[in-house]
């Protein structure tokens, strides 16, 4: 996991030992101490108002939260050791901004909705190209056609694998659409996330986190279909803002195209002049990817690419300055026969 890099601390997290992680990772330099000693509180938290909180929505609330994120890792709620809030919350808003300001450690990716926040929780990172959430808005409305006729006209029931799902905007957005979402992601604390915010938006139900990178999907597929029988097939994987994170570009590509399903692509792309340079053998995080070479690396791979050359043009005028990278859109269907 590029989160932690260290074997030791690894496996430590996977065990549930968040402090025992922390410490160590503080020891040997890795800012990651600071994010598993909060999550560990985090947990903590939750498991606290899960038995004591005097309300018993709040009770519930918690439970659903910590259930969401036992899907996980079952150890990370068994270990958790149960700690009170500053002041017991209330009602469902109290607790959801209780739950929010405990896992908003470095801000939030994307505009995120909850019921109880005053409907939306705004993006607030300090790269973020619109603060107003005007251009993450534009992300999904593009690329929601594009799935849509991915999956055969509708989202409804379709499992959709959301890759590198972050703090879950796309995840929440596609369960909201009807779909099934096998949630994704190699960060401990966006894994975290997703699962968090689904609970908090009561959706839970239709969105299973997991952790680990791309090049094992195969495995972590197993892993869900082993607890969750209905989500045995997949009609579509999203792969959006992640590709030049993979650090096996071609694995992960590998991994993703031999499920033959349609595969949506966004991501940050290489100047032309700079094609020539691109070589996929070093690819590292986070570096763009040839455009050229991805489609076809896809073809290939046995896949035909629909661009979307709206996207670019959408993502600088709703920035209101151009963006910084290439950004492309592409919607990759497996070829008949």
């Amino acid at each position: 996991m590029t989160d932690h890099p260290n074997s030791i601390v690894i496996k430590l997290v996977m065990d549930g030992e968040f402090e025992a992680a922390s410490t160590i990772a503080r020891e040997r330099g890795m800012a990651v101490h600071e994010e598993l000693a909060r999550i560990a509180g985090f947990l903590s938290l939750a498991r606290w108002l899960a038995v004591n909180a005097e309300a018993p929505l709040i009770r519930t609330e918690a439970q659903s939260v910590l259930a969401t994120i036992g899907t996980i890792c079952r150890r990370w709620v068994e270990n958790a050791q149960p700690r009170p809030p500053p002041s017991q919350p209330g009602t469902k808003a109290e607790f959801d901004r209780l739950i929010v300001d405990a896992i908003s450690d470095r801000g939030f990716y994307h505009p995120i909705r909850v019921p109880g926040i005053d409907g939306q929780i705004a993006a607030n990172r300090s790269n973020a190209p619109d603060p107003s959430g005007a251009y993450h808005a534009a992300e999904w409305e593009l690329l929601r056609p594009l799935l849509t006729r991915a999956c055969g006209g509708t989202l409804r029931d379709k499992v959709v694998v959301d890759i590198g799902c972050a703090d879950g905007f796309f995840a929440l957005n596609l369960a909201r659409e009807g779909a099934r979402v096998i949630a994704i992601d190699i960060a401990v604390t966006m894994a975290q996330r997703t699962a968090t915010l689904a609970a908090l938006n009561g959706l839970q139900d239709r969105i299973v986190v997991q952790l680990g990178p791309a090049h094992e999907l195969a495995v972590i597929l197993e892993r869900v279909r082993a607890v969750r029988p209905d989500l045995a097939g997949v009609d579509a994987i999203c792969a959006l803002g992640v590709v030049y994170h993979f650090n096996d570009l071609v694995g992960s590509l590998h991994a993703l195209t031999r499920l033959r399903v349609p595969i949506l692509f966004e991501f940050n792309a290489t100047l032309a002049q700079d094609e020539s340079g691109f070589d996929p053998s070093r690819h590292r995080n986070p570096m763009p990817v040839s455009l050229v070479w991805l489609r076809g690396w896809l073809r290939a791979a046995g896949f035909a690419c629909v661009m979307e050359p709206a996207w670019r043009t959408s993502a600088d005028r709703l920035a209101k300055r151009p963006i910084a990278t290439r950004q492309e859109m592409l919607l990759a269907m497996p070829s008949r026969g």
